[in-house]
């Protein structure tokens, strides 16, 4: 942008060099003002190309966002499965399904969290409020994005309010706290 700047106060005083040049060859003339249209011209390119670039910036932002969106849809739906079928309700396959889409070190600090003896499954329940009684329903009431992959899951366990952070890595439940 200062390139153009000084671009135009350059075109600026060469007209003004003209104009008080009355003197001066016809050439003489003729020449400044074609040096004059060829910075002109250089100047429209260059400010297209200024253009192009930043309108490249623009859609590969709006692109980003729209990638980042599609994750956290895909993240809070993985989310609210994983709850309905192993931490809440315990679905049919339970097992299977929590294995696949937990990394690694959670399922280990799942089943670090097990306290009953020879017990080599995860402790879904350090997911919940850890109440062991109610009346009401248990359900997820929302998942909101925290940022760097984290989320706030609210529930009620049993009619019991209750929430957790969940981090999610690369489509699957990475962390808890």
């Amino acid at each position: 942008m200062k390139k153009i700047a000084y671009t135009v106060c350059a075109c600026l005083a060469a007209q003004f060099m003209i104009a008080c040049s009355a003197g001066s060859s016809q050439s003489d003339q003729q020449a400044l003002e074609d040096s004059l249209a060829e910075i002109a011209r250089l100047d429209s390119i260059e400010a297209a190309e200024i253009a192009a670039a930043a309108e490249q910036t623009r859609q590969d932002s709006l692109a980003e966002v729209e990638r980042q969106k599609a994750i956290q849809e895909a993240d809070m739906a993985l989310i609210r499965t994983f709850y309905k079928k192993c931490v809440l309700h315990m679905d049919d396959g339970y097992e299977q399904y929590g294995a696949s889409h937990m990394t690694p070190a959670m399922n280990r600090k799942l089943i670090a969290l097990n306290e009953y003896d020879g017990a080599d499954y995860p402790a879904y329940w350090e997911l919940r409020t850890g109440c062991q009684d109610g009346d009401g329903p248990s359900k997820i009431t929302s998942i909101v994005p925290l940022g760097d992959g984290w989320y706030k899951v609210s529930y009620l366990d049993m009619g019991n309010k209750g929430s957790t952070k969940i981090k999610m890595e690369d489509g699957k439940l990475a962390d808890f706290k």
